[in-house]
């Protein structure tokens, strides 16, 4: 929160939210900064390979 809230750096904060396992978190910040293709390692990694092509 400290990076997305105080310092307004959401690419880092998404990071930290895949670091720490917070994988709706950072899906959600990932799709928000076009960053598509992180968002769609997270969703295969989870095997939701669904969400993986469309995201």
């Amino acid at each position: 929160m400290l990076y997305k809230v105080k310092l307004n750096w959401s690419l880092e904060a998404a990071n930290c939210y895949q670091r720490g396992a917070l994988w709706t978190e950072a899906i959600t910040l990932y799709e928000e900064l076009d960053e598509h293709e992180k968002a769609g390692n997270i969703y295969h990694s989870l095997d939701q390979t669904e969400n993986a092509r469309t995201s």
